[in-house]
This record gives structure tokens, sequence and C-alpha cells, in this order.
């Protein structure tokens, strides 16, 4: 992870061929997969962005140990998958 002021990219490699990031790379190969944005209530954003007809992959963002997220269809975007993220207290 480098870090510059607000600004945060994560370079990722795949620790298996056949998961996510393997098998976004051997369909898409190497280079930009997504780009992130903070959110503060990840899933207020959703609903208003799915009433704007932005569509998601998922119908309710999803929830992990260290944050709540989810991600906007590339059709959605001009071609980009975007993934709104609501960091944990």
């Amino acid at each position: 992870v480098v870090e510059v002021d607000a600004v945060r990219l994560m370079l990722m490699e795949p620790t298996d061929p056949n998961g996510p990031i393997g098998r976004y790379l051997s369909k898409h190969g190497e280079g930009f997969h997504h780009v992130a944005f903070r959110v503060e209530d990840c899933k207020a954003m959703q609903s208003e962005l799915m009433s704007r007809g932005i569509e998601f992959f998922w119908p309710i963002p999803r929830e992990q140990s260290y944050e709540i997220g989810t991600f906007i269809k590339p059709a959605s975007t001009g071609g980009i998958v975007v993934e709104l993220v609501e960091p944990k207290p």
C-alpha cells in the first residue's frame, strides 16, 4: 500500500489462480482493476445511486470484519469497476 495525503494505492497479486484476482488477471491481463471511494454510509449511498439507475453487483453492501462495501457494475461507470467503502470504527 502506498499512501499520499488522502490517496491510497493498493497493488495486488493473486495468491490463488482460481481466486477472484487470479481469474480477473487470466481473463483481462495485468492492469487497472477498480477504484474505491470512501463513503460515510455505504447502504444509503448505494440506495441513492440505485434510485438514479446505477447498477450494482449485489443488492445490498456486504459487511466484512474491517469495512462495509459494494461494487458498481462497469456498465454504469464507463467500463470501470467502482467500489464504495465504509470503514468500520
